[in-house]
């Protein structure tokens, strides 16, 4: 897909703020949010999680209690990824929280946003306006860390 994008193309990818790296060990924090990190390196790394998951020990490894939130961190790296190579080419690739949203897997009772709120952050990164930033993490249409950290 990448090769088909235009200069000044977006891609946003939906993460969550599931992925901050506040549970996770410092050294798996130090190695996910690495400017080094590659896609194969990101693999390894999943592929660690995943047998880590399978041995029934994971938080023991330094990893959080939660798969979603390992899945939503791994799209952000990936993001960071992404954003790297394509910096050559102007196209801006960057993550968003829609927020916690009414749906068949959150439920319709709890969330507090509809379907077409949790659209508008990801809707003003598609369209946003030339020489946007790239590399970056949102939410309601403001800049977030990707750690958790302020």
């Amino acid at each position: 897909m990448f090769p088909l994008l235009r200069p000044g193309g977006r891609v946003v990818n939906l993460g969550s703020m599931a992925g901050y790296l506040t549970r996770w060990s410092q050294e798996l924090r130090d190695e996910i949010m690495a400017s080094s990190l590659t896609i194969e390196g990101l693999e390894a790394m999943m592929s660690r999680f995943v047998a880590d998951c399978e041995a029934g020990n994971p938080q023991s490894k330094g990893w959080p209690g939660t798969t979603y939130g390992v899945s939503k961190a791994a799209v952000h790296a990936l993001t960071r990824i992404h954003a790297k190579a394509l910096e050559p080419s102007k196209v801006s690739v960057n993550a968003c929280c829609p927020g916690w949203c009414k749906s068949d897997m959150a439920g319709f009772e709890k969330p507090p946003k509809t379907a077409e709120q949790g659209a508008d952050t990801p809707l003003w990164l598609a369209l946003g306006i030339d020489g946007a930033p790239t590399g970056r993490f949102f939410t309601e249409r403001r800049e977030a860390s990707f750690t958790g950290a302020n």
